[in-house]
């Protein structure tokens, strides 16, 4: 189960899920196109990283994990002035981060289901990344949590599941659900519910 219970206001802050309006939330379902972004307003998270890592389980078992984009170094890259070299130092990490200047952090998901491959773009405001997921016209790009509010409360520096990429799980009478298995440990959705392939997006905070 995910635990969105009480932290201190010094080791946590509330992440805000929000959607397409109407006509363009039916343009996008008619071109197999899935949309949802985050935001955060908490002051305090200025100059903070929001980094991701990716899961994929099958039948239960953690197959893939994706850590790349949680580890933050400085990286030199050429360029050509002239006849000189010279080099720009860069952590790319900083563009993922809440800048100072700004009042809210806003990233975005996109994704797109081509036969069976879904390509997802992770859009923030100065930088884009993308991923690939294995999947279906079943699967769906979510919130785990499906709160009332589209909120969720994190601890930093803590990786905190937060989406996923999941068919529905059926509950009688040919009904598949998808906000149930937010209410169970991610690591039991085959053995409760018999969703056999799903991914897993995380979020940490630093």
């Amino acid at each position: 189960m995910i635990s969105i219970g009480a932290y201190s206001q010094t080791d946590s802050t509330t992440i805000h899920f929000f959607y397409l309006e109407k006509d363009l939330s039916l343009i996008s379902e008619l071109n197999n196109i899935q949309y949802l972004g985050l935001s955060c307003s908490d002051i305090k998270m200025k100059g903070k990283r929001f980094l991701f890592s990716f899961d994929e389980y099958k039948n239960g078992k953690k197959i893939n994990q994706d850590t790349s984009n949680l580890f933050c170094k400085e990286q030199r890259i050429p360029f050509v002035m002239g006849k000189d070299t010279n080099y720009l130092v860069m952590n790319f990490c900083d563009k993922k981060s809440f800048h100072q200047e700004d009042s809210i952090i806003k990233i975005r998901f996109v994704g797109k289901l081509q036969k069976d491959t879904f390509k997802l773009l992770i859009d923030y405001p100065s930088i884009q990344l993308s991923n690939t997921f294995i999947g279906n016209e079943d699967y769906s790009f979510r919130e785990i949590t499906c709160s009332s509010n589209h909120d969720i409360k994190l601890k930093i520096n803590t990786l905190t599941p937060i989406l996923a990429y999941t068919p529905p799980f059926e509950v009688g009478s040919g009904v598949g659900s998808y906000c149930l298995l937010g209410m169970e440990k991610i690591d039991s959705w085959f053995e409760k519910f018999k969703v056999r392939h799903y991914y897993i997006i995380n979020l940490k905070i630093e």
